[in-house]
Parts: C-alpha cells; sequence; structure tokens
C-alpha cells in the first residue's frame, strides 16, 4: 500500500499541466490552470507577524480548495498503467497493488515486487509519494 497523502505537498505543476493536456483539456482551459496554480507565493505569519520571507510555491496543490481532490486525482490516475502482474485500487490518499494466491508462492512475491518496482520507475513525478509504503499478506 502506498501512501499518497504527500502528494498534494509534491506534485509538480509541468507534470500536473502535461496530463491535463493529454486527458484534453484544451489551451485556454490549462491557461487557466496555469494562471491557479503557477507563481503562486506563501509566507508564514503568526498573529499578523511575518515569521518567514515569502517564497515562490513550484509544486503543490492548494488544499483546501475544491479543485484540489480533482486535481490530485488526475495526477494519480496513471499510477497503475505500468504493472503487469496485479492489479490495483484507490481509496482517498491511499494506493494498493494486490495479487491472489494460496499460501506462500515464491512467484506471487516476486510478481508483487516487480509490480512495485515498475510503478517507482515509470510513474512520472509521484517518486516522492512512494518513499512511505506499507506492506501486509493476509
Amino acid at each position: 500500500m502506498f501512501d499518497l497523502q504527500i502528494c498534494f505537498d509534491t506534485i509538480d505543476h509541468d507534470i500536473l499541466i502535461y496530463k491535463l493536456h493529454k486527458y484534453g483539456i484544451n489551451e485556454n482551459e490549462l491557461e487557466w490552470f496555469k494562471s491557479y496554480l503557477f507563481n503562486r507565493r506563501q509566507v508564514v505569519k503568526i498573529q499578523n507577524y511575518n515569521i518567514s520571507s515569502e517564497f515562490s510555491l513550484r509544486v503543490g496543490i492548494p488544499q483546501g480548495s475544491t479543485l484540489g481532490p480533482l486535481l490530485f486525482l488526475v495526477f494519480v490516475n496513471d499510477l497503475f498503467t505500468c504493472i503487469n502482474h496485479s492489479k490495483g485500487n484507490y481509496f482517498a490518499d491511499d494506493a494498493m497493488i494486490y495479487s491472489k494466491g494460496c499460501g506462500y508462492e515464491p512467484e506471487l512475491l516476486y510478481n508483487l515486487q516487480s509490480d512495485t518496482a515498475h510503478i517507482g520507475q515509470e510513474a512520472r513525478g509521484l517518486a516522492p509519494c512512494l518513499t512511505r509504503w506499507k506492506t501486509m499478506t493476509t
């Protein structure tokens, strides 16, 4: 199981725009998404006192926004396209690959490890999200 919660903060804007284009978003709409994502600035304040300098955000999706969950889904939607032996499911901010077997089967374990490696290699822009993962067998 992959914990994708961190993805909200690490999504690469250029890759997200590429994926939106790939899904058929036209140029005018892409420009709107670019204006929404790019050139965002942030500063840390406590009781109206600036604690940090203003800095530019180059990655991440605005959390708490209406578009945030939709953009997150667009970004992770192709996560399972590179697996060959397993099936995949999403639930909230977790992703899971699984296979069925009977007892301990070395081939099953090898296939799961192989698919996990494929996800790590092929899932463009998701590397920071795939550093935290959990394994379980039943």
